[in-house]
């Protein structure tokens, strides 16, 4: 199944209610300004629910459970993030620091400023940086993402949220699972299909 931004709002959850009316985890007065909770209490009770049925916040539950890494083929997001940065200050450590030009406002008052000069020491800088990603490899190159899947898909009658049934994967990893639960679930009949065959049996068989 392919990573969703699954949304489920309060009003499906618990219900709504006017503001300052009651409260929509008890049902008790609102009485002391509050909006749709009567206390610190039920606002939390609301608040851990609504955690549990946010995809945002399961999705980032479940990678960190898997610590950042793909559950079929390893790939882990977190070492790479740390090499990434450590050839990132290797080459900003061994460039140096980018020629500086003059701001906007001091570009009116110099008049002698050395324009050639400034471009000359920005193209060594560029081709100092680009012969050390040549040589380290480019920290800035787009990575994999990390995504969550469900193991049973949704229209199988996986559950949506339950860190049971959800698991961290590669993007490729995740586009692989999902083409093959495609493909299979191409192959397998429909149940029209299977009621006219069934038709087509027993007709075959004299209604036998």
């Amino acid at each position: 199944m392919s990573d969703r931004n699954l949304t489920t709002t309060r009003e499906q959850v618990f219900g709504d209610v006017e503001c300052g009316t009651e409260c929509r985890i008890c049902g008790r007065n609102v009485t002391d300004g509050r909006s749709k909770t009567c206390s610190d209490y039920c606002d939390t009770l609301l608040s851990a629910v609504m955690g549990m049925l946010n995809w945002s916040t399961v999705r980032r539950r479940v990678i960190n459970r898997d610590d950042e890494t793909c559950q079929a083929c390893g790939f882990d997001y977190g070492k790479e993030r740390r090499a990434r940065r450590h050839i990132k200050d290797r080459i900003d450590e061994r460039a140096g620091d980018r020629p500086e030009s003059p701001s906007l406002g001091e570009m009116g008052e110099l008049d002698d400023f050395d324009w050639d000069a400034y471009h000359d020491r920005a193209d060594d800088w560029r081709e100092r940086r680009d012969e050390l990603k040549d040589r380290y490899g480019d920290p800035y190159e787009k990575s994999r993402t990390l995504e969550v899947d469900h193991i049973t898909p949704i229209t199988d009658g996986g559950h949506p949220f339950d860190p049971a049934n959800l698991q961290t994967l590669c993007e490729a990893c995740h586009q692989d699972k999902t083409a093959q639960e495609n493909s299979d679930r191409a192959g397998t009949p429909t149940r029209e299909e299977m009621n006219e065959s069934l038709f087509e049996y027993v007709a075959a068989n004299g209604g036998n």
